[in-house]
Parts: C-alpha cells; structure tokens; sequence
C-alpha cells in the first residue's frame, strides 16, 4: 500500500506533466480535451492501484489501534497478569477496598471462586455497608461452598433486604440460600417478590416461573 502523501505528490506530478505538455497548444481545444481526458485516466488508475484516501487512512488507524491493544495485552499478560499487580498491590496496601473487591471480581471472572471468596472478604470487613461488595462477597460464598450461609452472611443480607426491598440480588440470594436449607415456603416467598420487580413477560421471570414449577413439583 502508498502512503497518501506518495500518492498526493504523484497527483501533482501528473497535473503538472500535462500542463507543461499541451502549454503550446493551450488554445486548442482539441488538445484541452485530451489533456482533460488523460488526467482523469491517470487519476483514475492511481485511484484504483491505492484505493481511496478515506479507506487508506481507516486501514492504518485500525492497524495501529490493533497494535496497541495487542501491546497492551502484552505487558499485562491478559486478565492473569492484571490479577498479579492488584494483588501485589493490595498485599501492600491491605486497606485498599476498591482493590480488594476488584481483584475479587477478576478471580470471579475466572471462576477462581476460592480466590474470589478471600479477596471479596477482605473488602467486606472494611466496607459492610456496600450493597455490591455484599453481593458479591455472598455469591462468591455460594459458588465457594455450595452450602448455605453462616447465620451472619444470612443476616446481614435479610438487613440489607429490609432496607431495600427492591433489591433483586439481594433477593435471589437470600431464596437460593433458603432452598439449599430445604426451606421451600421461604425460598417460595423470596421468588414471589422477585417476580413482581421483574416485567411479567420477561425472559427471566418466564426462567423462574418455570423453576419454581418444577420445585414445587419435587416431593
């Protein structure tokens, strides 16, 4: 491929060719016909040999932001490099609850449930009161465990559901929580609600309409 400067100091090139060439017969307009007709065949073939300024110019930026993703892949070694540095990081500043709860959700990510239980922990003692770092820090435990809470994870999530009875995570937590203590009225009860903050025709609450049945069919 040419650069566009290349092909723009061609351009120039031709023009200037032409015009020196039929100078002499200016007022012929025979010869203005075939100069005018000449550059736009010349115009035309750098055209189709280049391909459009427009496109040119996409192409390199494209490449370009390629190679800096790729560069940026690169030095952090992906999701595990990035796992590494905030560890790193929080193992040195243990009281970083952003980067506790961040690293966390990468673990999470990589289904590293064991992982993501210790880092989401330590971001639970330091900031209780935050509804996602609950969250995550009592799915982790589920994921973890697959077992129900310990009474105070139970608790500090029916606390939270007071406070914010809308809260659907909350929510689907504290009913697969109740299921897995073979408590199927409380679970029931916890659905219910979810259902009414979800749109009716949904295809969640058609997902849960339909697990519900099937529980409720279970003896």
């Amino acid at each position: 491929m040419f650069d566009p400067w290349i092909v723009g100091l061609g351009l120039v090139l031709v023009v200037v060719s032409i015009v020196v060439a039929v100078y002499p017969w200016r007022h012929a307009r025979v010869w203005a016909g075939i100069s005018a007709l000449g550059l736009m065949v010349l115009v035309l073939a750098l055209y189709a040999v280049t391909g459009s300024f427009f496109a040119l110019r996409a192409h390199r930026v494209h490449v370009d932001a390629a190679q800096r993703a790729r560069a940026v892949l690169q030095q952090s070694d992906g999701v595990l490099g990035l796992i590494r540095r905030i560890q790193n990081k929080v193992d040195q500043h243990p009281d970083d609850v952003q980067g506790w709860y961040l690293l966390g959700r990468l673990y999470a990510s990589q289904q590293q449930w064991t992982h993501a239980q210790q880092a989401f922990a330590h971001a639970y003692r330091q900031a209780p009161q935050d509804e996602k770092i609950l969250v995550n820090y009592a799915q982790s435990v589920l994921m973890n465990t697959r077992k129900p809470f310990v009474l105070h994870l139970r608790r500090a999530l029916a606390d939270r559901l007071q406070q914010h009875p809308q809260s659907m995570d909350v929510l689907m937590l504290l009913a697969q929580d109740a299921y897995w203590r073979h408590d199927k009225n409380q679970a029931m009860t916890y659905w219910n609600q979810l259902l009414l903050l979800l749109p009716p025709e949904s295809k969640e609450a058609k997902q849960l309409r339909q697990r519900m049945v099937e529980i409720m069919q279970v003896t």
